[in-house]
């Protein structure tokens, strides 16, 4: 098994106090059973909304919103308009065939889109 994870800084213009994660819900804002907090998060990220973070700074609060893989892969998609481009091969080379394939059928079985 093999993690991976892609990093984005974000300026804060002051020094910070504090980071809190905001409590994570299903989709449709039912609180999540607590049994799906041992899961993998690639498994169960089409049923959570992203995840958030308030960071307490000397300049104010701020909501930081986490991108979940499937969202960069929808993402992806939509700007690769059906051709295959090197930042769509990178996704596959760090996620592996089995969890790209899982994420694109997940993005073609959607009852709505965002």
């Amino acid at each position: 098994t093999s993690f991976t994870e892609i990093v984005q800084q974000i300026e804060v213009p002051a020094k910070v106090w504090a980071i809190a994660e905001v409590t994570p819900t299903l989709l449709g804002g039912n609180a999540p059973p607590e049994a799906l907090f041992n899961v993998s998060e690639l498994a169960v990220q089409h049923r959570y909304d992203p995840r958030h973070f308030v960071v307490l700074s000397g300049a104010g609060a701020y909501i930081v919103e986490r991108t979940r893989p499937i969202k960069s892969l929808e993402d992806l998609l939509r700007q690769s308009r059906g051709t295959r481009t090197e930042d769509l091969a990178r996704f596959f080379q760090r996620f592996g065939r089995v969890e790209g394939c899982a994420m694109c059928l997940v993005l073609a079985t959607r009852w709505s889109a965002p």
